[in-house]
């Protein structure tokens, strides 16, 4: 059985097109113009020490952090949102505080925009201790993944996959067979009444199986009873995901004694992702042999859809940095996405005009048509809207992205030095009445464009960025993206989707990803 310990999975910074973003942006005001990275600031702000933030206690180095929390305070991590957020009314949307070093946190847009205005050809993003640790201790066995490369060694490993990953046309490829997974997906919906648990459970079967066919070029058989041979060892796999990112949660905000011996849970944490790397180098392996098959056979079709196959013929990577990128893009395509889907359905379930909307939009492209094509997708601009407007309400991380500055830069008229961790509270900023109109209602129609493409709400674009910015934005948000496009359109367009009556609305925790405080218990009535 599939552990009840699924939780939200980290969505990690994700993509758009890869040098060209490096030297042109979109700023956040309304007549838009490029900036150019690297842009040199005379620094003579107000001093470092003069930004507003905690005192005392709280801004002790290396152990501040601590007393921010439970028992100190009513804080917890999986409520870091709303710390930061009393941080925000307490002093301003520039805060420095101790988070083991430095750290400045920002919620206007313009210092958001000067600070990827000022990204080094290599942005520095701080990763996970835990993961680090376990890199460090195994760095013999296994390559690291793009989430803790930093410098020429994640720009070398990033450029050899970007346009695998980053054209709009990556996630197309794979649609005919993930439209078969998501039609199994809507017809297990359809034939059970799954509790709200249950439910999420199959969320994340679905996310796993979706991804599962782009990284593999294989149905791994998610969905099959764990009792039979291959739903084991498909459980298995789930299992090992699962507790890799559930400890992950566990480890943040502890004190790290796992960097002075390797503790219980980072053991578990260690067996975990070996697990995850034995299984990835397996089908490594077979995808080598299938491709030395059909060059000798003479059946290698260049343009076959196929990732592993289009990694391995990379002469720039090794193969254990294939079954890195490739366990890499599993992981971030799995619990997020799982989470992410459930808020969306859970957004149309409490607002049936905006779900009726949808599904005219839907029957209007589609009709009854089951076989769901890049060109519907891209004619579908409220189903992409609804998206987009999930993300607002239910930001998927606790901020935006994070970068470490390489030079000294100005914010809200502050000198901010060198080295210093700039967090970027994108979640706040989407909640700003100064920013967004009535922030905390659910419109998809201000994602909507008229018909000469300007926006129907000016909406700063450097407000919305939950798959992060320029060259370190997460490099799966187009199969992301299209995974949850698929299961939306598919689910609305055969059921409806309500919520179970006397509902209590979940809250929004972060356990890596934005996850509802309670399962969301959602019912599902064929339409026809």
């Amino acid at each position: 059985m599939l552990s009840q310990r699924i939780i939200c999975v980290r969505s990690r910074d994700l993509r758009s097109p890869f040098l060209s973003l490096a030297r042109k942006r979109t700023t956040a005001t309304a007549a838009s113009k490029e900036i150019d990275t690297n842009e040199n600031i005379n620094v003579s702000g107000k001093p470092f020490e003069d930004v507003p933030g905690p005192k005392g206690i709280q801004s002790w180095s290396k152990i501040g952090s601590r007393f921010m929390f439970y028992p100190f305070t009513k804080y917890r991590i999986e409520t870091l949102h709303k710390l930061f957020d009393s941080f925000h009314d307490k002093y301003g949307k520039i805060v420095r505080l101790q988070l083991g070093s430095w750290a400045v946190l920002v919620s206007d847009v313009d210092d958001m925009t000067t600070v990827f205005k000022n990204d080094s050809k290599y942005p520095v993003r701080r990763t996970f201790p835990l993961l680090a640790k376990y890199f460090e201790r195994n760095q013999s066995k296994v390559s690291p993944t793009l989430a803790i490369l930093n410098g020429q060694e994640w720009f070398k490993v990033r450029s050899a996959i970007q346009t695998k990953m980053s054209k709009p046309t990556s996630a197309t490829y794979y649609l005919p067979v993930q439209n078969t997974v998501a039609d199994q997906f809507v017809q297990i919906l359809r034939s059970n009444d799954f509790s709200a648990l249950e439910l999420r459970t199959h969320f994340f079967k679905y996310a796993c199986e979706s991804i599962g066919v782009v990284c593999f070029n294989n149905r791994l058989g998610c969905f099959e009873d764990p009792s039979t041979e291959r739903g084991a060892a498909t459980a298995k796999i789930i299992q090992n995901v699962i507790d890799v990112f559930y400890l992950t949660h566990r480890s943040t905000g502890k004190l790290p004694l796992y960097n002075f011996y390797p503790t219980k849970m980072y053991r578990m944490y260690e067996a975990a992702i070996n697990g995850m790397y034995h299984e990835g180098l397996i089908y490594v392996k077979n995808a080598l042999a299938e491709l030395e098959k059909k060059k000798k056979d003479g059946t290698l079709d260049p343009n076959e859809p196929n990732f592993l196959l289009s990694l391995i013929k990379e002469k720039r990577l090794t193969i254990p940095q294939i079954v890195a990128i490739t366990l890499d893009l599993f992981n971030g395509g799995t619990d997020s996405t799982a989470k992410n889907l459930g808020w969306n359905l859970y957004h149309l379930a409490n607002n049936k005009d905006k779900q009726d909307r949808l599904y005219e939009e839907i029957k209007n492209i589609l009709g009854t048509e089951r076989e769901i094509k890049a060109e519907h997708i891209n004619k579908m601009s409220y189903l992409q809207s609804c998206l987009k407007e999930t993300f607002r309400l239910t930001f998927p991380t606790v901020c935006g992205t994070s970068r470490v500055l390489d030079h000294d830069i100005i914010l809200s008229g502050y000198n901010i030095p060198k080295g210093t961790v700039i967090l970027t509270n994108n979640r706040r900023a989407v909640l700003d009445e100064d920013v967004i109109n009535q922030p905390f209602k659910y419109m998809p129609e201000r994602w909507l464009r008229d018909k000469s493409g300007k926006r129907v709400n000016d909406i700063p674009t450097m407000a919305m960025l939950p798959f992060g910015f320029g060259v370190r934005n997460c490099p799966g948000r187009r199969f992301a993206e299209m995974e949850i496009y698929l299961a939306v359109t598919k689910i609305v367009q055969n059921l409806e989707v309500t919520l179970a009556p006397g509902i209590k609305h979940p809250d929004v925790e972060y356990h890596t990803f934005a996850t509802p405080s309670h399962p969301i218990d959602l019912k599902f009535k064929p339409r026809h």
